[in-house]
């Protein structure tokens, strides 16, 4: 029998598809002044589909009790490609800084937590601690399930505190857009460690993902027309002046 949650996280896990697909398409279809912002995000928005496709898999598949395989690798996907995402983030707000991403202990430090979390997320698949699943294909937490979250956790507050750090170095609506991106899937991250069945984190970041996007390219637009307006008036001046 399918409970009310179940519906819930479907729901959740649904519209994430069609908020990062519609990104997805966004990032595309609009012209972005700065082309390597324009390919990070078509990267970027690619994996957060697939994550989303792969957290949809898997609660699909939660439904039979014959498809713990095809559960089980949904979920490690799922997981694998977050981890994936957050030194990605950290590589952007260095690269919007200006600085060698290469030489900085922010870009390493998240590196070596990602590696961390993918090390735990192989041990998933051998031992019942963080996470199980029943002959039935029915997932439970292990003892150890908080201990999975540090990592993310871990990235995603070195992150926010470095951002803020920065915070008079940056524009002020990128600021925005990287303390939502940070802010909302950690609120969600702790709010998933204390209450069981939710998929909090997942739609966090879809919705935040989202939000970063749209605030990035209106603020580069803005920036874009700004300078076109000085060139064209510069443009006018000199010529105000050849004509003199």
């Amino acid at each position: 029998m399918i409970a009310w949650i179940d519906y819930i996280n479907f729901g959740v896990s649904l519209s994430s598809v069609l908020l990062m697909g519609m990104s997805l398409v966004t990032v595309i279809l609009i012209p972005n002044p700065d082309s390597w912002s324009r390919r990070f995000f078509i990267l970027f928005f690619c994996m957060l589909t697939l994550c989303m496709l792969f957290t949809l898999g898997n609660q699909i598949f939660s439904y039979f009790p014959d498809k713990m395989p095809e559960t089980k690798f949904c979920l490690f996907m799922d997981s694998l490609l977050v981890s994936l995402l957050l030194p990605m983030f950290t590589l952007y707000l260095l690269r919007s800084r200006g600085e060698a991403w290469r030489r900085s202990p922010l870009f390493l430090v998240t590196v070596g937590l990602g590696l961390i979390y993918i090390f735990m997320l192989i041990l998933t698949q051998f031992t019942p601690l963080f996470y199980y699943y029943t002959p039935d294909n029915e997932y439970f937490r292990g003892p150890l399930y908080d201990l999975l979250l540090l990592p993310p956790l871990l990235i995603m507050l070195v992150n926010l505190i470095s951002l803020i750090c920065r915070r008079k170095k940056l524009p002020r609506k990128s600021f925005w857009a990287f303390f939502i991106f940070l802010f909302i899937p950690l609120a969600a991250s702790l709010i998933q460690m204390r209450f069981y069945g939710l998929l909090t984190i997942r739609f966090g970041i879809a919705v935040s993902g989202m939000l970063m996007l749209v605030i990035i390219l209106t603020d580069q637009i803005e920036r874009y027309v700004r300078q076109q307006k000085e060139i064209a008036n510069q443009r006018a001046s000199i010529l105000v002046l050849q004509m003199r």
